[in-house]
């Protein structure tokens, strides 16, 4: 079996392969700052072996342990974001923007804040960016998301009572098919096969190759039956 060491993203909860390139040793479940190379990020470290080989596409470099200190400032940060948060909304009903603001990320070297939104189409908000910028002193990053990175950004609970799987470890959005669904014989309930995002469910992409291995197969739909009025 391979021993990887992971990290889980205190902000988002995503699980990513993590590598140490130093000799500084790490406990089980400590607390690390991670850099993807554009961007550092805590999470909290722990260390498994499992069979089949990661995906290293996304992994990621231990900078350091978080020190008390750190931790302080990094608390302090998410107040800020809290604030920037409430101070944008209102920037954005001032100016009559037609812009959702969706989340606010401070980096945790405080070189730059993100304003993550959902819009139709684009919008010219660089007053709003002057006013940003005006107010917390950084670089400001105006960054317009779908629907299902809205999903992904704010977290929930599926049909399943699991957390989002783009929450943990989806890396890349795939496009999903009705065909999907049907193949598997889950119906044509749009409510039943559709995630929180109001697309359908990612997961249904997981058993399609199963499925198309075995063409031949009779797929049997499951059809609900209301026992509502059945006598007893």
């Amino acid at each position: 079996m391979n021993k990887y060491r992971f990290g889980k993203l205190v902000e988002s909860k995503k699980i990513v392969v993590v590598n140490n390139k130093n000799d500084e040793q790490f406990t089980q479940e400590e607390q690390i700052i991670i850099s993807s190379g554009d961007r550092m990020e805590v999470a909290q470290l722990f260390i498994a072996r499992i069979e089949h080989a990661c995906d290293k596409h996304n992994c990621y470099e231990i900078v350091k342990r978080v020190s008390p200190e750190e931790h302080e400032r990094i608390k302090k940060l998410k107040e800020k974001e809290k604030k920037a948060f409430r101070y944008c909304i209102n920037r954005i009903q001032i100016r009559q923007l037609p812009i959702k603001l969706i989340k606010v990320e401070f980096l945790i070297d405080s070189s730059k804040a993100i304003f993550y939104y959902t819009a139709d189409g684009r919008i010219d908000f660089r007053e709003l960016v002057k006013d940003l910028a005006g107010r917390f002193k950084m670089r400001i990053e105006m960054k317009q998301v779908g629907i299902r990175d809205q999903a992904k950004l704010m977290g929930g609970i599926g049909p399943c009572g699991r957390q989002l799987c783009c929450c943990t470890f989806i890396k890349k959005f795939e496009p999903v098919s009705i065909r999907i669904a049907k193949r598997q014989g889950l119906g044509f309930n749009i409510n039943k096969i559709s995630g929180v995002c109001g697309r359908l469910m990612c997961c249904l992409e997981y058993e399609k190759e199963s499925y198309q291995a075995a063409p031949e197969t009779e797929i049997i739909e499951i059809k609900e039956t209301d026992t509502s009025n059945k006598e007893k």
